[in-house]
């Protein structure tokens, strides 16, 4: 072989792969390495030795500095002629054509206006105008519009030629491409990389700009002169991204078989065209590449060979092949400069241009800051390189390769990192970029030689085989008997392990599980405590939303207890039905005079006409109105006049629906009201003016500002008298004015005390008008009509007042109010008679019928309610009975909590009902003065202790004869019946107690408290006593046998009242410092503190769930309900007077009873499930339609 002769292609290839892999060992290795990778060709050798020794050579001084040459700089214009040369586009005139892209021109244009001055203008060539094209375009406009750089192109106009080509206008940068301009200048590697530095600042800026250019290369990177000194200008946003948001709504997508970018320069994540989204960290491959050429002078990928395999090929090498490193690059240049006199090629690129390169970047010292060297003699050209060469090991390696990393993690975060390090370069400080570690270099070594590992593994692998059989042959027997006892072993393991792994899912399954379960119960139990709040303030559909979303779903369990059963009463509709539901706000009703018709007016401006008797819509005038349109039917019914809500008032004609007349207004209008006479109508708007209108031909109107202020929905009123002579304004300054109908003079003024009139109306004998206020205020104010003088004030609304209306007969006041109920008042006394509630949002329309039989509502839910006046709305849920005495054993709860007997002060056992429909009784016994009385079980059997300290037994119906007992020893009073009634528990003053047999009247059994002191508190749960005792201690005893079944201190101060769960495994004691503490039966230990009461816990029950604790304390407080199982709170009801000290739940756990200190009986019932289930199923088959 010809050592001097030019290397073949594939010779070359296999000659920089062998150089690199030799690159890869220590010194030491590479020797024997090279035996055998050149075995047979000695001259391939003696290349890669050169490369090596090269590639080794310490950095050198050069022995005669290069004569310093001045840098030039080469602008190239394209000068072919071109027709819109010299032609005018707005007000810049075209000069030259400079360049042309694939969908643009660039010209050079001269602004004329309002300043002259020298600009480039880009214009998509004509027929290129595509909306691809065209977004790209505006794309490129728009991400330069963006920035404010000095090292970027600023656009300074942008706009469309008369054939709809877009264009924009930017600042002229005659430059050249920085690779040219670098080699032209013959600028040292210092300062390539100082102007370098520049082009990262730039692209730093468009990233937090969000841009990501895509196309970084030097033709897209032009250098100036300014006053001598290089500025690198960035252009070229031609295929620029967006990473927030969009750059132009004109924007195309990108298809994934698109190829943006120039492949030389493209990084693997571009050449992919995966799923993979493309961000900042692509141009910084760029950046890295372009830095390669800048060091080296060429790319790591040559542009001409990377296409000739064709795209696929091309994407191969993108995305696999790792680049050389430049130091490499340029000791390979070395070599062969040194093995052929003659230049040869290598990828595309001609070694004496790389040399001559290098040679521009010759300089004293390590090639920084020196006087650059032209390239004029030819055989100082190696010492060039050598010097590059040693100035790029190390640090500029280590950032060029970090640059071009093909996992995207591993480069630069961001292009000020890049700069950043290259400063540490020449700073002489450490720099981040290092070389991959061992383990990084092994992946990427298994990853290139795949098929190598794989035939190594399958060699060891089978190897190992060949060991295993051999062993097995000669130790078969000894073998077998050990994998026989290892398999059992290990079957045993894996048994264990599964079944601890299955034990441990679970577990895990379970606490899972229960983590949901319990975030559920606390959910549940903040919902409960804002119904109250939501009740107390009047929203109602606040109430109804806590309570639906806790209905639980298919396979949930039910967390419902008592407290959600009582306020689903307290959200129950009062209405008769609902006639009608819409999805939009109804903001005006009114009804036809002979109350077949309702017109109703929504606040986006729907119209509608129904039938009330079928629920039929007549007509629908929506569309031909804005928002808060307002409608009234004439008194004789022919007529229907709609304010479309913007300025004008439209009369219909009823029978044949269609349009009389237009009205013309000049502002929009809030309110219309017609003359009795049905000959005038009233309008009032938003420019506080009040016109009266004749509704016939001509059709006049007079008018009179009434000085208020606008309002968006709000609005004063204006309406007619019964008699039609004058007309009441409200406006809302709070002014009230009476005004003669027909001269408009005022006749009497008032001023509303508080704030702007929303609503007026006048009674149906003409004597009194009411008026409704705004926001802030929720009173209603009656108003004598001859004098302007109030007369009444009538509270009990807690949102503003925004429309009324009086019965016809002039009997109610019917008030629609933001508190999302309706008011009834009665006129004679000015009494509120009754409150309607079932609107979930505020109420802003009512109406009577003509026959006052029925009120109609309309309400921001969209929905239309018919009401009943002389209906009243249920019975409240609490209830209260006074003088009731308050001892524990002085009254007894029936088992359905409908009544309760009771010892009254002078001795007489009485029967009080406890609902409405039951009379008040006595029960007649023996006895002469009745003080104890309790309940048997199952309800039967009456025990009442007398003052003498006997027993009586009998029926609680009050049939049959009565058992007397107790007559040796006492005073007894009766603590508990059996079962079956037939044995009864008395007790002794000293904590002595007795078995009597009901029947035969003998004593049982008789038994004392071990202690043999009373007991502070004591509560009884069929046959089982439980006692709190001083110490203080906690004793459960069975009550027919004496026997202690449980027996254990409670540490506490103060404590007042026990009881004991359904199940008997839990008590719970209550103090008077308002806390209660749960104890576990019959271990003894405390299960929880229940803290939240202000003052002191006196009375404590259990519901016969046991799901619910009751603490009883006072006021707005007269009990809490607490969840057992998580000890939290569900709900707080308020009562009338301190300390109750006696508290029941009637056995099927719908009705509580307590009695404070006040001797005041309070009364909660909530329905049954089985009630509240009746009612929606009849509620939902009636279906509350008429």
């Amino acid at each position: 072989m010809d050592h001097s002769a030019p290397a073949s292609a594939p010779g070359v290839q296999r000659e920089a792969v062998l150089f690199a892999a030799a690159l890869e060992r220590p010194p030491a290795e590479r020797a024997a390495f090279l035996d055998g990778a050149c075995h047979g060709d000695p001259a391939l050798r003696a290349r890669l030795e050169a490369l090596l020794a090269a590639h080794e050579q310490p950095e050198t001084l050069l022995d005669t500095p290069a004569e310093a040459a001045r840098p030039t700089i080469q602008l190239d214009l394209d000068n072919a002629s071109d027709k819109a040369v010299g032609q005018t586009l707005g007000r810049y005139k075209l000069l030259e054509r400079v360049g042309e892209g694939g969908c643009g021109v660039v010209y050079v244009a001269e602004q004329t206006e309002p300043l002259r001055r020298r600009v480039a203008l880009k214009v998509i060539k004509l027929g290129m105008d595509t909306k691809q094209v065209v977004a790209r375009f505006e794309a490129e406009r728009q991400a330069l519009a963006m920035m404010d750089h000095p090292n970027i192109a600023k656009v300074l106009d942008a706009g469309t030629t008369d054939l709809g080509r877009p264009y924009f206008v930017m600042e002229l940068v005659r430059g050249i491409k920085i690779t040219e301009y670098c080699d032209q200048a013959n600028l040292s590697t210092k300062d390539r990389l100082d102007l370098f530095i520049k082009v990262c600042h730039a692209i730093q800026h468009a990233h937090q700009k969000g841009i990501i250019h895509r196309d970084i290369k030097p033709s897209n990177i032009l250098v100036t002169l300014h006053d001598g000194v290089p500025v690198p200008k960035v252009i070229d946003f031609g295929i620029a991204k967006a990473t927030e948001g969009r750059l132009t709504d004109n924007t195309v997508y990108t298809q994934l078989h698109q190829f943006i970018g120039t492949p030389a320069y493209m990084s693997p994540e571009q050449a992919e065209m995966s799923g993979l989204d493309i961000d900042t960290r692509s141009d910084i491959y760029s950046l890295g590449v372009l830095l390669y050429e800048l060091l080296t002078g060429s790319t790591p990928f040559d542009a001409k060979e990377l296409m000739s395999g064709g795209i696929d090929a091309m994407r191969k090498t993108i995305r696999e092949k790792e680049p050389v490193r430049p130091s490499t690059r340029l000791t390979m240049e070395l070599a062969r400069w040194g093995s052929a006199r003659v230049p040869r090629a290598e990828s595309g690129v001609a070694p004496d241009s790389r040399a001559s390169h290098a040679h521009a970047h010759g300089s004293q010292g390590e090639g920084f800051g020196g006087t650059p060297q032209p390239a004029r003699e030819t055989r100082a050209l190696p010492e060039h390189l050598r010097t590059l060469v040693n100035a790029l090991k190390g640090d500029l390696d280590w950032i060029v390769m970090k640059c071009l990393e093909k996992d995207r993690s591993r480069r630069y975060e961001t292009a000020n990192g890049l700069a950043a390090d290259l400063k540490r370069h020449l700073n002489n400080e450490p720099v981040v970029a290092r070389p991959p570690s061992a383990a990084y270099r092994f992946q990427k070594s298994f990853r290139r030689n795949k098929l190598v590992f794989t035939a190594v593994t399958a060699v060891a692998v089978a190897l190992m085989i060949g060991i295993a059989v051999s062993m097995r042959q000669t130790f078969a027997a000894q073998r077998a008997r050990t994998a026989e006892r290892q398999q059992r072993i290990e079957a045993q393991a894996a048994q264990q392990a599964a079944e601890a792994e299955r034990a441990r899912a679970d577990a895990q399954a379970l606490r899972a599980s229960e983590s949901e379960h319990h975030a559920r119960r606390l959910l549940y139990a903040a919902d409960m405590n804002l119904v109250p709040q939501a009740l107390h303030s009047s929203n109602l559909g606040r109430a109804r939303e806590l309570l639906y979303r806790n209905i639980p779903g298919e396979g949930e369990e039910d967390l419902r207890g008592w407290e959600w059963r009582y306020f689903w009463q307290l959200v129950q509709s009062d209405e008769k039905f609902t006639f009608l539901r819409l999805t939009n706000s109804i903001y005006k009703l009114s009804v036809w005079p002979n109350g077949g018709q309702l017109a109703l007016a929504t606040a986006d401006g729907e119209v509608q006409v129904w039938d009330i008797a079928q629920g039929r819509k007549i007509r629908d005038l929506s569309g031909l109105t804005g928002s808060f349109a307002v409608v009234t039917f004439s008194p004789e019914g022919s007529r229907l006049a709609v304010a479309d809500g913007l300025n004008s008032v439209t009369l219909w004609d009823t029978r044949s629906w269609q349009p009389l007349t237009t009205l013309a207004d000049v502002s929009a209008i809030r309110t219309i009201h017609f003359s009795p006479d049905g000959e005038r109508l009233a309008t009032l708007g938003r420019d506080n003016v009040l016109r009266v209108y004749e509704t016939s031909p001509p059709y006049a109107a007079r008018s009179l500002p009434v000085h208020s202020r606008g309002s968006t929905i709000h609005h004063g009123e204006a309406v007619f008298t019964p008699d039609g002579c004058r007309i009441i304004v409200g406006n809302l300054a709070g002014r009230i004015q009476v005004l003669d109908s027909s001269s408009l003079e005022t006749l009497v003024e008032s001023q509303h005390p508080s704030e702007g009139i929303e609503a007026v109306a006048v009674s149906p004998d003409g004597q009194y008008f009411a008026t409704g206020s705004g926001y802030s205020s929720p009173i209603i104010h009656v108003w004598e009509v001859e004098t302007g003088r109030m007369v009444q004030a009538l509270e009990g609304h807690r949102g503003h007042v925004p429309m009324l209306a009086f019965s016809p007969d002039g009997r109610w006041l019917a008030s629609a109010s933001a508190d999302q109920t309706v008011r009834l008042w009665n006129t004679g006394t000015w009494e509120n008679v009754a409150t309607f509630q079932g609107h979930n949002l505020e109420v802003w329309a009512v109406a009577f019928t003509p026959d006052g039989s029925r009120v109609i509502t309309g309400s921001k839910d969209g929905e239309i309610k018919v009401w009943d006046p002389l209906a009243r709305p249920r019975s409240a849920a609490l209830q209260t009975f006074p003088n009731i005495p308050r001892g524990p054993l002085t009254a007894a709860l029936s088992l359905d909590g409908r009544e309760l007997f009771h010892v009254t002060p002078d001795g007489v056992l009485a029967r009080l009902p406890l609902e409405p429909g039951r009379a008040h009784g006595t029960v007649p016994g023996r006895w002469t003065k009745a003080a104890s009385v309790i309940l048997s079980d199952d309800g039967r059997l009456l025990a009442v202790g007398d003052q003498d300290g006997r027993i009586h037994v009998g029926r609680a119906d009050g049939t049959g004869a009565w058992s007397l007992i107790g007559t040796e020893g006492g005073p007894w009073v009766p603590i508990t019946l059996s079962e079956d009634g037939q044995r009864l528990v008395g007790a002794e003053p000293q904590a002595s107690f007795a078995v009597f047999d009901v029947t035969t009247r003998r004593t049982l059994n008789r038994w004392r408290l071990e202690t043999g002191s009373v007991p502070r508190a004591a509560n009884w749960l069929g046959n089982l006593c439980v006692f709190l005792l001083p110490g203080p201690r906690l004793q459960l005893t069975d009550a027919f046998t004496g026997s202690v079944l449980a027996d254990f201190p409670v540490p506490g101060v103060t404590q007042v009242a026990v009881a004991l769960s359904p199940d008997a495994t839990l008590a719970a004691i209550g103090s008077e410092y308002g806390t209660t503490s749960l104890w576990n039966i019959p271990d003894g230990t405390e299960a929880g503190l229940l803290k939240g009461h202000l003052k002191g816990v006196h009375s404590v029950a259990f519901l016969p769930d046991g799901r619910r604790l009751l603490t009883f304390s006072g006021d707005q407080e007269a009990f809490k309900i607490w969840d057992v199982t998580t000890r939290q709170e569900v709900a707080t009801l308020a009562g009338t007077g301190s300390v109750f000290q006696f508290a029941q739940v009637s056995k099927d756990g719908n009705t509580i009873v307590a009695v404070p200190m006040s001797r005041v009986l309070h009364v909660w019932r909530a329905p049954s499930w089985e009630e509240i289930a009746a009612a929606e199923a009849k509620e939902k088959a009636v279906g509350k339609q008429p």
